[in-house]
């Protein structure tokens, strides 16, 4: 009979007690889960304006729109630097969550559960929140 999960998690004493560094990480991970997704949506944003859209925008001497002129009239420039900045965040998100499973379970001889959390689930996230 397998045991009840909740007797697991207990008995095996599985989670660790939640102190304030935990929280204070869990916070900049979820920012930093934001801020790959502002990315991610920046990217899309920029380099799908269709022709007629960007001769809208040149009519314009709108900041904004200059903005946007001055970034896409280097499109690898700017391709390269949001590409760069969503891997050092994407790279952030894997060391602070890593922590965070370290700091918050406690796997003993459960690596093949350390790996799932650690990989599967943080990689699942990752992709569905931040690309």
């Amino acid at each position: 009979m397998d045991p009840d999960p909740i007797t697991f998690l207990t008995e095996y004493n599985f989670i660790n007690p939640i102190e304030n560094e935990l929280i204070s990480s869990l916070i900049v991970l979820v920012l930093l889960l934001a801020t790959s997704a502002l990315i991610s949506g920046s990217e899309v944003a920029f380099f799908s304006f269709k022709p007629e859209e960007l001769n809208r925008i040149n009519k314009y001497s709108f900041k904004n729109a200059k903005n946007i002129q001055t970034f896409l009239s280097k499109p690898k420039q700017l391709l390269a630097t949001i590409l760069i900045t969503n891997n050092f965040v994407n790279v952030g998100i894997i060391m602070l969550s890593s922590y965070v499973c370290i700091q918050l379970f406690n796997f003993k001889d459960l690596i093949w559960l350390q790996f799932l959390v650690q990989v599967v689930i943080i990689t699942f996230l990752l992709l569905l929140f931040g690309e």
